[in-house]
């Protein structure tokens, strides 16, 4: 009973990640990362306890609960897949430059912009929303038959494409050429929208890196030097969005028509981060979605 109520606590510490800033308090925004884990290990407990001595599983029980909220944004299932006249589909993709990592060697991959194209198409989609694109394929993006109208601010590398007419282009430089954001109002038959593409602080973990530490084990020294390197760049990471997410709310609140945001937050569901985004706008995974 007691080890339970011990690993109840970072559970109910990882709750409160979505209300402290992490430039107050960032050990909160480190314990939402492994969110699902905690909450996994009090479904185990639950489960042990419940066999057992089932009078303890209301520790878990209630742990989990006091969260629900927490779950919701994680999981979600929606019965109703029905739309409105006046829906419109939005793509938002964060296409890496369009390069891969294989074998230790980066390769670009142009091929891909014909096939999310296709993707888009076949799926109905009225405007897609790129993240960290290279502008050296500016040419092959724009101007696509279906997507005629665009977007896009060069020094963030984003981009908006768009089967609607769109107006003014409206760049916000986070000062790197890779983060920023891109604001322009779209006009679709019957109503106009503020079309909003975000892409915040990423962590700055390179891909060998990650893959390194996935292949430590955790009796490993290394295993917990790495774990300790990749918080402390998550750390930095998280500041600066606590910076950035105010320039991106005030951007929303000062739109002249209804917000249309997407983008790459760079965190996870139930942070600090989202949740200043869902306390001001609709989050349509929790509306409309179904799955994780």
């Amino acid at each position: 009973m007691l080890l339970n109520l011990i690993v109840a606590l970072p559970l109910l510490l990882a709750y409160l990640a979505a209300f402290v800033p992490p430039d107050q308090l960032w050990i909160l925004q480190a314990l939402n990362l492994f969110y699902p884990l905690l909450f996994s290990i009090h479904v185990i407990w639950i489960l042990l306890w419940l066999s057992t001595k089932p009078r303890y599983a209301w520790i878990s029980i209630i742990t989990i609960l006091l969260g629900w909220n927490h779950i919701t944004d994680y999981f979600n299932i929606n019965f109703d897949r029905t739309t409105s006249e006046k829906s419109i589909s939005i793509m938002s993709f964060n296409v890496q430059k369009f390069i891969s990592l294989n074998s230790g060697k980066y390769k670009r991959h142009p091929e891909y912009i014909d096939r999310i194209f296709e993707i888009a198409k076949k799926n109905k989609i009225d405007v897609i929303q790129l993240q960290e694109v290279d502008m050296m394929y500016k040419d092959k993006l724009v101007g696509h038959p279906f997507y005629p109208y665009s977007c896009f601010i060069q020094n963030g590398a984003l981009m908006i494409l768009s089967h609607y007419p769109l107006g003014a282009c409206e760049p916000v430089d986070f000062g790197n050429h890779v983060n920023g954001m891109v604001s322009t109002p779209l006009y679709f038959p019957g109503d106009t929208m503020q079309l909003i593409n975000t892409h915040l602080q990423s962590n700055k973990l390179a891909t060998k890196e990650v893959e390194q530490f996935e292949k430590n084990k955790m009796t490993e020294k290394r295993f917990w030097s790495s774990l300790s390197y990749g918080l402390s760049k998550y750390r930095v990471g998280a500041v600066k969005r606590t910076e950035e997410i105010k320039r991106l709310k005030k951007l929303v609140l000062d739109a002249k028509y209804p917000v249309l945001l997407s983008g790459d937050l760079n965190e996870v569901p139930g942070s600090y981060i989202v949740r200043q985004l869902t306390g001001i706008l609709n989050n349509s995974f929790k509306e409309c979605g179904t799955g994780f």
